[in-house]
């Protein structure tokens, strides 16, 4: 990777919707730690931001649910120089609702110079450690590689057409659930703006929060305005997106959303 002097984490999810609450945090190069200045963009609610650079396991630093969802919050690191990271390790805070409030997913990002960033890893689906312990260093998420996927279906079923459905649309279908799927369920209407409003008939997209990938489009139905995505990952942040399909209107968008489990 290539050498920067200052590194951030961001588009982060706690495992929970009560806030976020760590003992450590630390970029690290062949594993050992680097050295640096930590900030945050949000001032913590409990604790000192000092607690996630000291190496003490059970001093912690809380920061609230709203704080977390706030669009750019992150903790920024100053190396002082140009230096060269390939992963991070967190540290999990020692109270009994450590797991609640754990990181699940974070971005890491270098710059030049403090003000445009380029992606550099992003690591999901962190498992919690356990209280008042490190995580190992944390790499790259790779999801399963569309060709892995039509292999593996390939040595199920042979190619060409299964029930009416090409293996290429199943890969394609897998490859989707293997990066969003789950038990949730996240849904709304759409209406125009009026006295009452009316519902209308729009084309809705689900857009992964931190990353804006796409994992879901649909359209509302056009008496009622319903919409619904179902399958959803109960444990990323997401944002929906309705576009009017008279293109009468501006899109409207919400962001931050948790799919809740379905009945």
């Amino acid at each position: 990777m290539a050498a920067a002097r200052f590194w951030r984490l961001t588009g982060m999810v706690p495992a929970a919707a009560d806030g976020l609450e760590l003992s450590g945090l630390q970029l690290r190069l062949a594993g050992a730690d680097v050295a640096g200045t930590l900030s945050a963009t949000i001032a913590p609610e409990a604790g000192s931001l000092a607690a996630l650079s000291d190496g003490d396991l059970q001093t912690s630093c809380a920061f609230a649910a709203a704080a977390v969802r706030e669009p750019g919050f992150g903790f920024v690191w100053d190396l002082g120089s140009a230096l060269d990271v390939d992963s991070f390790r967190v540290g999990s805070a020692p109270s009994a609702a450590s797991a609640a409030r754990w990181l699940e997913v974070a971005t890491l990002q270098s710059s030049t110079n403090g003000q445009v960033w380029q992606t550099v890893l992003t690591a999901g689906r962190i498992a919690w450690p356990g209280a008042a312990a490190w995580t190992d260093s944390l790499q790259a998420y790779q999801p399963l590689r569309l060709r892995a996927v039509r292999q593996a279906l390939g040595r199920v079923h042979p190619p060409g057409e299964v029930g009416g459905v090409s293996v290429r649309a199943m890969g394609l279908r897998v490859l989707k659930d293997m990066e969003f799927g789950g038990p949730g369920r996240i849904w709304g209407t759409t209406k125009a703006k009026g006295t009452p409003n009316v519902p209308t008939r729009s084309r809705v997209v689900l857009l992964r929060q931190r990353d804006k990938a796409l994992a879901r489009e649909t359209w509302s139905d056009a008496a009622t305005g319903a919409f619904e995505f179902r399958n959803i990952d109960t444990r990323q942040a997401w944002l929906v997106l309705a576009e009017d399909a008279a293109g009468g209107f501006r899109p409207v968008a919400a962001s931050q959303l948790v799919a809740e489990v379905q009945a």
